[in-house]
């Protein structure tokens, strides 16, 4: 099957949707699948990984629900065109809300007999970001129409699509690849924080948790992986809290060194409280093996951890429960074991073929609606 995924950004970003497209166009390379990638960014293709593809257009990064996401700017209606003529697709898959500066430009030219599938990430309780993503629906009504079927990550960002995008996708979650480490960080946490450091992610609330800790864990380590805005603002709390001894601001990490880390830390800590629907991340320390994964209470991530009660967490009790798990090895080892059984759900070898089998019947329903007009 020959399939386009596009991104309206750069694909080496370290973002879930960037993560899904990348993940999932090994996937279907390792099924051998032909896949061009559409994308935004600074290298043809989008990725250092995969060669070859087409980078269309710009990127610019604008504040979408309490992050900041890539959206396609001053995208190339030359490139389009030789893109489209160049590789002739039977699926094109693309992800709501787009951009119609690149995702939008391609529907209007794309072949009547290329299906297209589109999946939705997005959830928030955000007035303003629900408002503005109605709006986008009503100006991009005739993108919407293109779609043949959806999908959605969970049942969260199900929810908003219909709601907000007035489509009803199939829920099949975002996945990831088994894999292990291959060696050991200078420097292993206690606790390990991986994200961006904007307001969303909760990075300030796990560090004023930790500086809670009661004494007998006045040796413990953090380290928060990823940079961001926030920074700063972080680094300077730190200070003024007096553990700039035992808090390590690693920056950006590689994928390597991530997982790295993720293997080495006993717990890995995302106390994000809203605009979550899924976890990628989740689903990636708990592959790592050796750290348990401990979670904001909100509904993305409480979907991916199956409601665990033990791995759940809202921010005004996040010292007591770290307390709790640093205090009893016993107890994380019961968790890392549950972890490990319940990833499995979410490899390539489960997810791939769910998504496989949405191809097939858009690519039918297409031939279908094609012949029709035919006969008429």
């Amino acid at each position: 099957m020959r399939v386009g995924l596009v991104y309206e950004g750069d694909l080496d970003a370290d973002e879930g949707v960037a993560h899904y497209v990348r993940t999932l166009a090994a996937g279907l390379r390792a099924a051998n699948h032909d896949v061009t990638l559409l994308t935004a960014g600074p290298r043809p293709g989008g990725c250092a990984d995969f060669p070859g593809g087409y980078s269309l257009a710009r990127e610019v990064r604008v504040p979408i629900n309490g992050n900041h996401v890539s959206v396609a700017w001053r995208a190339s209606s030359t490139a389009i065109r030789r893109a489209i003529r160049d590789a002739p697709l039977d699926v094109l898959h693309i992800h709501v809300p787009h951009s119609p500066v690149l995702t939008g430009a391609m529907l209007r030219r794309l072949a009547p007999s290329t299906a297209v599938v589109a999946t939705c990430h997005m959830t928030t309780s955000r007035v303003p970001t629900v408002l503005a993503t109605r709006l986008w629906r009503r100006a991009n009504r005739r993108s919407l129409a293109r779609i043949d079927t959806s999908i959605a990550v969970s049942t969260t960002a199900a929810k908003y699509a219909r709601e907000v995008f007035g489509v009803t996708p199939r829920v099949i979650p975002a996945m990831i690849e088994a894999r292990q480490a291959q060696g050991t960080p200078e420097r292993a946490a206690h606790v390990l924080f991986v994200g961006r450091l904007v307001p969303r992610k909760g990075a300030e609330t796990l560090i004023e948790a930790f500086a809670a800790l009661p004494r007998p864990h006045a040796g413990c380590t953090l380290v928060i992986a990823g940079d961001g805005p926030l920074r700063p603002a972080l680094e300077r709390r730190v200070r003024r809290l007096g553990i700039q001894a035992r808090v390590t601001f690693a920056g950006h990490v590689t994928e390597a060194a991530k997982f790295e880390l993720l293997a080495a830390a006993d717990i890995a800590c995302f106390p994000s409280s809203d605009g979550e629907s899924f976890g990628v991340v989740l689903l990636e320390a708990m592959a790592a093996g050796g750290c348990v994964v401990l979670a904001g209470d909100n509904p993305g991530y409480s979907e991916v951890l199956d409601n665990h009660a033990d791995l759940l967490v809202e921010s005004g009790t996040l010292t007591a429960r770290l307390d709790t798990l640093l205090a009893d090895q016993a107890l994380r080892e019961r968790l890392c074991e549950w972890q490990q059984e319940h990833v499995q759900r979410f490899t390539v070898p489960t997810v791939l073929p769910q998504i496989l089998d949405v191809y097939r019947q858009a690519t039918r329903h297409d031939w279908r609606h094609e012949l029709a007009l035919a006969q008429r």
